[in-house]
């Protein structure tokens, strides 16, 4: 491959890229999907599907066969917990492991005609003038009317285009690990003490995904013993959660830096970018696979009217970024929770207000679940609900 051109070139084959190739093929666009990676490739991830991300899914025919539904959500600081189920009685979110959906939606956009390629990184973006036009990497250039970068939240496209803005109150590192011959949680656990956030979901019978989120202060003494600091902090912090984890076996250890960030904006002359290139903050209701693929929708829908109109310039793709304003008050939303969570008194108060408060927790959760819009949550009553309930 020296030089070929497209309709649109996609940077990155995670939910928001694949799923943004899929739907492109589908509408008979000249579609290139590219990743350094080969799938399935295993990716640090809390590996949760709100319910607003199934329907998502289920709305364009993926599904991933490792999916299994999670009755409700559990939360603990140090004084307090809450526990939460829907009032419909349906699931709570649904754990799926990400080698699964990533390679069920790559597959997925193959076979609509998206030329897929794996294993191939991009080294830089080609431009004329200010204009993308086209993307290049160790086997040539790839000419494209739109490129949209989906290549995470160290995107190269998003940094080359200066678009990023970080966000250092934000800033973390994950130890993702997943746990076998051990009893799962019955809901999603979701822990947080001494500025440390836990996440234990169920992926099987006797497996579970945890994933802890610390500062980034703690770098240096994760690095090279992921597995053992994880195992050290659970005992000092939950020490019924390490009696858990005791008799079971470690499967796997992976360590990420959460770099929380968001674009300016998220489109610029020629390109696009979706998913945690465009905006990430680490969100600790399990939302992340949610933004990846309705900022995929987003980024397919404006790069379908580019094309129909041939107009590739700032202006023409300005309706993109307003587009996104859901979503941005959705991380807006993530962030807020962010606060709460690392502030005990703050977060006890919250979780009191919510156990007392049945309609207000339903509310919440049903924002948090992506099934309703987030200035359901994002108001003064919300707020005051919160802080004056006894």
């Amino acid at each position: 491959m020296r030089r070929m051109t497209f309709d649109v070139v996609v940077v990155g084959a995670g939910p928001a890229g694949a799923l943004s190739a899929l739907l492109l093929a589908r509408a008979g666009a000249n579609v290139a999907l590219l990743d350094r990676e080969r799938f399935p490739r295993d990716k640090p991830c809390g590996e949760f599907l709100t319910p607003g991300a199934a329907q998502l899914l289920e709305r364009h025919g993926i599904w991933p066969a490792s999916a299994r539904p999670v009755p409700g959500m559990a939360v603990y600081s140090v004084h307090r917990a809450f526990a939460h189920r829907p009032c419909g009685g349906g699931p709570a979110g649904w754990m799926a492991r990400r080698s699964d959906l990533d390679a069920r939606l790559v597959e997925a956009a193959d076979s609509a005609g998206a030329r897929v390629r794996q294993g191939l990184a991009v080294r830089g973006l080609l431009r004329d003038g200010d204009s993308v036009v086209g993307v290049a990497t160790a086997e040539g250039e790839l000419r494209a009317r739109l490129v949209i970068g989906a290549d995470g939240a160290h995107s190269r496209v998003a940094r080359h285009l200066g678009l990023v803005r970080a966000v250092p109150g934000l800033q973390r590192v994950a130890v993702v690990t997943r746990w076998r011959g051990v009893e799962p949680p019955e809901l999603l656990e979701m822990r947080a003490r001494a500025g440390a956030v836990c996440g234990i979901g169920p992926l099987g019978a006797d497996s579970l995904n945890l994933t802890l989120v610390e500062r980034t202060g703690l770098a240096a003494r994760i690095a090279g013993r992921a597995g053992d600091f994880l195992v050290e902090r659970t005992r000092t912090l939950w020490p019924d959660l390490a009696e858990r984890l005791a008799g079971g076996r470690r499967e796997s250890v992976r360590t990420i830096g959460c770099f929380g960030h968001f674009c300016r904006r998220a489109s610029a002359p020629g390109a696009l970018v979706a998913g945690d290139a465009a905006a990430f903050v680490d969100p600790f209701t399990g939302e992340g696979v949610y933004f990846a693929l309705r900022g995929a929708e987003l980024a397919a829908d404006a790069a379908l009217e580019a094309l129909r109109a041939g107009d590739f310039s700032a202006p023409g793709l300005a309706g993109y970024d307003r587009a996104r304003g859901d979503l941005a008050r959705r991380h807006l939303l993530s962030g807020c929770v962010q606060g709460v969570v690392r502030a005990p008194a703050l977060l006890d108060r919250a979780l009191q207000a919510l156990s007392r408060c049945p309609a207000l927790a339903d509310r919440l959760m049903g924002v948090l679940a992506d099934l309703h819009p987030p200035g359901r949550a994002l108001s003064a009553r919300m707020a005051l609900g919160l802080l004056l309930a006894r």
